[in-house]
């Protein structure tokens, strides 16, 4: 099991996942020495699909019932969000 730091583990993440997919490969994340987390490959069968299909079963039209203004991505809404205080003229 390979250790690494939070942020080497956050700035390479995808690439940590992808090698734990690959290879095999665990990783332990620290984080002022301690750890705070644990990537490995995931162990997929029967009982994972299951619990994804009841999950999807669960919120299966549950976007419906979102208003129009919970459906703005979070990046629509910050640029939303600094276009009304560049127009008030104002930080944050």
């Amino acid at each position: 099991m390979e250790r690494i730091n939070a942020t080497k583990a956050r700035k390479n993440f995808f690439y940590l996942l992808e090698q734990s997919k690959k290879t095999g490969r665990k990783y332990l994340v620290l984080k002022d020495n301690s750890p705070v987390a644990y990537i490995s490959p995931a162990k997929v069968g029967v009982e994972f699909e299951d619990d994804i299909m009841s999950i999807l079963k669960e919120t299966k039209g549950s976007w419906e019932k979102l208003t129009e203004t919970e459906k703005i991505s979070e990046a629509k809404k910050r640029s939303l969000e600094l276009k009304a205080a560049k127009a008030r003229k104002q930080p944050w």
